[in-house]
């Protein structure tokens, strides 16, 4: 599906307080990307069914499906490709960015809060691998 003018992130966080600030941080960003907000891994399949995003923001540890069950779904459907991805997690651990860096539809790692400079970087990322 071809994207318009506007950057369409899918947030995917289970945490209300780290979910409400990723999004006021979407909602007054100046490139005002378009978003979606879903609670774990498989309400972001089925919201991704009739939808697309140019971008996910990933938690990795969550209920119902993880970060990690929901790349490995990706991958197994061989729909990984086709996504931008950037992991935004409150997990630093060195084990869990080489585990997801091993996902070709992983573009990025960053550690929460979400700022609007980690957005810019996120944006820019999107940017060059969507134009």
């Amino acid at each position: 599906m071809k994207m318009n003018d506007h950057t369409h992130v899918l947030l995917v966080e289970d945490d209300p307080i780290s979910g409400f600030l990723a999004e006021q941080v979407l909602k007054h960003h100046p490139k005002s990307p378009v978003y979606h907000w879903v609670k774990n891994g498989q309400d972001a399949l089925d919201w991704l069914e009739q939808n697309s995003a140019s971008c996910i923001l990933l938690d990795l540890s969550m209920p119902v499906m993880d970060g990690f069950e929901m790349l490995e779904y990706l991958q197994r459907q061989e729909l990984c490709s086709a996504l931008n991805i950037v992991i935004l997690t409150s997990s630093n651990r060195e084990a869990d960015r080489r585990k997801s860096e091993q996902f070709p539809c992983v573009k990025g790692f960053i550690e929460k809060p979400l700022t609007e400079e980690k957005l810019d970087v996120v944006l820019e990322r999107v940017k060059v691998k969507t134009s």
